[in-house]
């Protein structure tokens, strides 16, 4: 969402910085500027979140407005840092997280509570993230730029080839997490595999380190063998939606992904959860089909009936490529534009 943002913004003519760890590499690759921003292992938040304040102190005439992203304690640092500056400062919130527990909670809950405070400008992804966060502010859906994304799709046939990929590929995109409903798909995608359906399941991501062995054992104990096929963390991921004829996430948490707006802008057929803002842009039986989070059972209905119909995978497809076209990333770029310049005037 910050890249295709700050893309959009330079291509009309102002000057975009992204701040963020690995942000060179990245931002060099597309033809941004970027700040970065070094974490460390140790303390990594607390050190990141330092960083991000000094950073837009020492580069304070540079900057006329600083937007920030979700309510960690990195935004409540960079945002008293702007404030202190005299600087605007939007925060757009993606999601709110499911509560932690002990210290970990206490840092989320207090960062929350001070980035909204902070942001008086502030901007949900989707009406409910709005709700959930109990706050005021607009609702910018996020957008999706399908022709540059048709783009980057890579040769489907050449793909598959290369992977050894046959029949119906269903593709899972980003962190192999649990809340993620990783472990809920591979457990849905055994029992189809066992109930005659024939697929494979593509991923292109990876799990963070506290997960990685509780995955890798459930990977293991499900035997599913040339049926999962992982590639881990790619920077040219959207070329592998090519290779794909349905794209899954069946999260227990959500915002509005931008995975989701990019797979249903390479016209794939969603199988999703019905949390966050999916429901806002998907309609069960239209773009995709909606099932209950961490219900496994639905879930394999869902693959079993995608992977055996060709002809509703089609239909599915074509109208979640509609949907994609109508959230063009330009419609949020004017929007945040718009935002900017009316809290620069009123600073």
């Amino acid at each position: 969402m910050v890249i295709g943002l700050a893309r959009g913004i330079t291509a009309r003519g102002h000057v975009a910085y992204i701040a963020a760890t690995n942000s060179s590499r990245v931002a060099s690759t597309l033809g941004l500027r970027a700040w970065e921003l070094n974490s460390g292992k140790v303390f990594s938040n607390a050190r990141l979140s330092l960083e991000i304040a000094r950073t837009i102190w020492r580069k304070r005439d540079l900057v006329d407005l600083v937007h920030l992203n979700q309510g960690h304690l990195q935004t409540v640092f960079g945002a008293v840092a702007a404030r202190i500056l005299g600087k605007p400062v939007i925060g757009t919130f993606h999601l709110r997280p499911p509560e932690a527990r002990g210290m970990r909670g206490l840092i989320e809950r207090f960062s929350i509570r001070m980035s909204l405070a902070l942001c008086r400008s502030r901007v949900f992804v989707s009406e409910h993230t709005m709700e959930s966060f109990q706050a005021s502010g607009i609702v910018i859906k996020n957008g999706v730029d399908t022709k540059g994304l048709h783009r980057q799709l890579g040769d489907r046939h050449a793909i598959r080839n290369d992977l050894g990929l046959y029949g119906p590929v269903v593709l899972f995109a980003g962190r192999l997490a649990k809340n993620k409903g990783f472990l809920d798909l591979l457990t849905a995608a055994r029992s189809a595999l066992d109930n005659g359906t024939q697929l494979t399941i593509l991923t292109t991501g990876e799990a963070s380190s506290d997960e990685r062995g509780d995955i890798e054992r459930e990977i293991g104990a499900l035997g599913l063998g040339r049926h999962l096929v992982q590639l881990g963390n790619r920077e040219d991921h959207l070329r592998y939606l090519a290779a794909a004829d349905i794209f899954a996430l069946p999260s227990h948490t959500e915002g509005l992904p931008m995975s989701l707006l990019e797979a249903m802008s390479a016209g794939l057929p969603i199988l999703a959860s019905n949390v966050g803002g999916i429901p806002e842009i998907i309609t069960d039986g239209r773009e995709g089909l909606l099932v209950r989070p961490g219900d496994a059972t639905a879930l394999q209905a869902g693959l079993e009936t995608l992977a055996s119909r060709s002809d509703l995978r089609e239909r599915l497809g074509s109208h979640a490529l509609r949907k994609a076209e109508s959230l063009d990333l330009s419609k949020a770029v004017t929007a945040y534009l718009d935002l900017y310049e009316d809290a620069i005037a009123k600073s």
